[in-house]
């Protein structure tokens, strides 16, 4: 025999003895009796000692009563805007060539007024005039020459 079935052998032989120790016959093993369950038993609760509790009176003060400091608030009015009051403008009648040409209205003492609009009547440089006329706010337009006006009546003084 070899070596090795000789320890195959012995292998075989070591494990049934061990596989022997810790099986039990079938047969033997209906046989015992099953053991009882465990019961636990609790002893007897002592009996407990209830204390009565002590009234204590609390006296709670009232908060003092803080009132609301009062803020006054003054609105901010708008500041009212009054009619302008009218001009009356003792001039003459400009032409001037500035941005292709246009006509103003130019005072002796060299203050200058730019009309929304002049009639065709008044288209004369050099005419003298003697306008009523509402300062108008800054206008959009390529002649910046003037104070702009919105003339309420104009007349020549021919």
């Amino acid at each position: 025999m070899t070596s090795a079935k000789l320890f195959c052998l012995l292998l075989l032989a070591t494990s049934l003895i061990y596989s022997g120790c810790s099986t039990t016959n079938s047969r033997d093993a209906s046989e015992q009796p099953k053991p009882a369950p465990v019961v636990v038993v609790d002893p007897e609760p002592e009996p407990i000692e209830v204390v009565e509790p002590e009234v204590v009176e609390v006296v709670v003060e009232p908060e003092p009563v803080v009132e609301p400091e009062v803020v006054e608030v003054k609105e901010e009015v708008p500041p009212v805007r009054s009619k302008p009051e009218s001009l009356t403008i003792l001039g003459f009648i400009k032409y001037v060539e500035l941005e292709g040409g246009f006509f103003g209205i130019m005072t002796e003492d060299g203050a200058k007024y730019f009309p929304d609009y002049l009639g065709p009547e008044f288209k004369e440089d050099g005419l003298s005039v003697r306008v009523q006329a509402l300062p108008q706010e800054q206008i959009l337009g390529i002649q910046m020459w003037g104070s702009p006006i919105k003339i309420l009546k104009i007349e020549s003084n021919k």
